[in-house]
């Protein structure tokens, strides 16, 4: 008898979607999405519970749990990492890290490949900052993630004048300077969801690669400001 492709839970919390999905080897076999900014700790059980009565599985029948690693929201990695860490804990299987911005660029990998193009994926950061890396057209990591000023740091330096796929919501920051410019495509309106981890899953799964559950923690790339209130006396 054929052994069956292992199944995997993915989480999505990095940013104001809320995504869980449920992968058969790559194979996507469920998806749940909520957009409810603000609310990643409320609604990640209820995410989870709603995707596994969907498709009729039990948790237990899970074999590895991925969860985006970041960069992205501080307090949405933070619940994203709980949830995650925990189930693996609880069910004693194995962590894997998916890279938030590599997960986004494959959602642009099939355009990509058709027009031989780099994929630039972009997370809004607030002001004029985003955080950003360059995939090619195979997915493969060409420029690491890091924070970006776009006021400051063009994004053709990125580049060198290539044809290249920008995508996500902090494409918007981008339309003004860049709508024009025939090397890129400007994909605005695309947000990060666990849909898209599934072959990050799968090659992880098959090479080994996943991370200490006790010693994991998101990468967040900018320090976490937290704001001291006033002394009322």
């Amino acid at each position: 008898m054929e052994e069956k492709e292992p199944l995997f839970l993915a989480l999505e919390t990095a940013t104001e979607v809320m995504s869980a999905a449920v992968f058969r080897g790559g194979k996507l076999l469920g998806v749940q999405d909520y957009y409810l900014p603000q609310l990643h700790n409320r609604l990640v059980t209820e995410c989870l519970r709603q995707l596994l009565l969907n498709i009729d599985l039990n948790i237990k029948e899970v074999q590895a749990v991925a969860v985006s690693a970041g960069p992205g929201s501080y307090t949405g990695l933070r619940v994203g990492a709980s949830a995650a860490k925990g189930i693996c804990m609880g069910l004693d299987i194995p962590l894997i890290a998916v890279s938030t911005l590599q997960a986004l660029a494959f959602t642009a990998i099939d355009w990509a490949v058709q027009t031989d193009s780099l994929i630039i994926p972009m997370l809004d950061a607030r002001r004029m900052e985003i955080y950003t890396a360059v995939y090619n057209a195979l997915g493969n990591e060409l420029v690491a993630p890091h924070p970006r000023i776009l006021d400051e740091e063009p994004i053709t330096k990125l580049v060198e004048n290539r044809s290249a796929i920008l995508v996500g919501d902090g494409v918007a920051k981008t339309i003004p300077r860049y709508e024009s410019d025939k090397n890129l495509i400007l994909m605005p309106n695309v947000l990060p969801s666990a849909r898209f981890f599934g072959t990050l899953i799968y090659q992880a799964w098959l090479e080994k690669r996943w991370v200490n559950i006790a010693d994991f923690e998101p990468l967040y790339l900018k320090e976490v400001m937290i704001r001291q209130g006033k002394k009322l006396l």
